[in-house]
């Protein structure tokens, strides 16, 4: 019922000449019924785990693909084929460099995996460090940054590559959208643009 009523909506802007904006991760709950552990613990789009977590990853892919694939009864074409998609976004507000406790990384096993992948990137580099020389939410330590930015930019150009050749997305891809500091920006390089903007309702969801 909810995407008979997505897809009517779609019909509607484009019968007004109106273009689309479609996001991929905004406010999506990840549930324990799809194989994703300490669900409970996870904020909306499990951010930031949702950047490097293999499970959450392949779950961002499944849903992009039943979502560009599928097939609007109203406008008799498939959203990867509707121009009245303009641009789209991988995950709204996500990022690994926001120094806030809500977004540090201390939920297992998502941490863990994340200190995982730190060994397997300073083994790559030819550091002698492992994981345990390093605090996960230190945001000042160059190296860590490093990595982070290497995760980030490896996250983005993994989704656009699936979604270009498995979901037929030919439109313009962004990563997120906001510009937050320079090593944020240096990441969002690899995608199609980078996006900021306003609002113009008060926070409230009224009418």
């Amino acid at each position: 019922q909810s995407m008979d009523r997505l897809d009517y909506f779609v019909h509607c802007l484009k019968e007004e000449g109106i273009y689309c904006f479609l996001d991929m991760l905004t406010y999506r709950k990840f549930r324990s019924d799809e194989g994703v552990e300490n669900a409970a613990a996870l904020a909306d789009a499990a951010k930031p785990y949702c950047v490097f977590s293999d499970k959450l990853i392949a779950l961002q892919k499944e849903f992009c693909e039943e979502i560009w694939t599928h097939f609007n009864p109203y406008t008799g074409l498939a959203y990867c084929d509707d121009p009245v998609f303009a641009l789209t976004e991988i995950s709204n507000e996500v990022e690994l460099f926001l120094d806030q406790p809500r977004r540090h990384i201390k939920d297992e096993p998502y941490r863990t995996e994340f200190l995982n992948k730190l060994d397997a990137w300073l083994k790559e580099q030819g550091d002698s460090r492992t994981s345990k020389d390093f605090n996960p939410n230190d945001y000042e330590d160059e190296p860590l940054m490093e990595f982070k930015a290497t995760l980030q930019e490896r996250y983005y150009q993994d989704m656009m590559d699936f979604m270009r050749n498995k979901c037929g997305v030919r439109i313009p891809i962004n990563g997120t959208n906001w510009p937050r500091n320079p090593i944020h920006q240096r990441t969002q390089k690899v995608t199609d643009f980078m996006d900021s903007h306003s609002y113009f309702y008060d926070w409230r969801w009224g009418e």
